[in-house]
């Protein structure tokens, strides 16, 4: 019984915070009242010592302006520049795309190609979606990161 606790303890340690635990570990813990005990010790402790390190700062807060000019200072220095979010080059793409797709639906019929044709060119068309999709949101992955929460109630550190 020791070893199968320690087999689920570890699996359950293995996982991330906000991760799916498997199966058999939910039920082996709801079931084992030592592993579901170290599981609650453990999910207190980690509030107890991630709280302290949490602060509240004011927008108002003179030392928030310094560091912000300070950080400022840097991008300044460094000679980079932050590049815009331009959307203007994927919705042009996009609406060429489209019209690309309507206008092979409208002028191709099946007596003027032959059906294996066309549906080749549909599944051409569905992977062009998906290509398209899938390098869009690569390639403004850092904005949707910014723009997505996964916290309830952000807080600063300071």
């Amino acid at each position: 019984m020791k070893n199968t606790c320690d087999d689920v303890m570890e699996k359950f340690l293995m996982k991330d915070k906000n991760e799916l635990l498997p199966l058999s570990v939910i039920v082996h813990i709801i079931r084992c009242k030592e592993c579901r005990t170290m599981v609650r010790r453990m999910t207190l402790a980690e509030k107890h010592a991630s709280g302290s390190l949490m602060k509240v700062v004011s927008h108002d807060n003179p030392t928030l302006d310094v560091v912000m000019q300070k950080v400022s200072a840097l991008e300044l220095s460094s000679g980079r520049k932050a590049k815009p979010v331009s959307l203007g080059g994927w919705i042009v793409s996009g609406i060429l795309m489209i019209i690309a797709m309507m206008f092979f639906g409208f002028y191709t019929t099946p007596s003027t190609a032959s059906s294996m044709l066309i549906i080749a060119f549909y599944l051409l068309f569905a992977l062009a979606i998906v290509v398209y999709c899938i390098a869009f949101v690569t390639s403004n992955l850092d904005f949707f990161v910014k723009k997505i929460s996964f916290r309830k109630n952000p807080v600063s550190a300071a």
